[in-house]
């Protein structure tokens, strides 16, 4: 039975956003005429669209961070699909921990605002993706492991990827 029952919306003047979702909770989003139900420990990523509406179904602390993925963030995000438009993570305690720290390291940025502030929560960002994209396993092959490792090895080399 739920402890809480709230509902919000994502406003429109924002549809342009990316929201990178870590749960500490249960909740339903209605996404692109689809729900999807996160829970606690899922880290979740919904590309731009249609306005979202989340519905709390448990106590629930969530830690939310929208941004443009523009010019300021240079990859890609390689997460599983859960849907269209909606990735999911569920990384183990470990990392789980590095991704709070690194929520919560932003949204320290984003309240005080010093200096510099903006670039640095970009890159914060942008690590986020690039640890979510690690965990997926998808895509990394040895024969592509093994190219990048002699060519961190040898920065002076020429060799391409089509003479691995």
């Amino acid at each position: 039975m739920p402890v809480c029952n709230v509902s919000f919306r994502h406003y429109p003047g924002h549809n342009r956003n990316w929201n990178l979702l870590l749960e500490s909770g249960r909740v339903r989003v209605l996404f692109n005429r689809e729900s999807y139900v996160f829970n606690s420990g899922d880290l979740v990523l919904l590309e731009p669209g249609p306005s979202r509406e989340f519905r709390v179904q448990e106590t629930l602390k969530i830690h939310w961070i929208h941004f443009n993925l523009d010019a300021h963030l240079q990859y890609r995000p390689e997460w599983p699909s859960r849907g269209r438009n909606v990735y999911l993570i569920h990384p183990e305690t470990a990392a789980l921990d590095e991704f709070l720290r690194l929520f919560s390291e932003i949204n320290n940025l984003c309240t005080f605002r010093q200096k510099g502030w903006y670039r640095l929560g970009y890159c914060m960002i942008q690590e986020i993706l690039l640890r979510g994209n690690m965990l997926n396993e998808k895509g990394l092959d040895r024969e592509h492991i093994d190219f990048a490792a002699r060519i961190l090895r040898d920065f002076t080399s020429d060799m391409s990827i089509l003479q691995v």
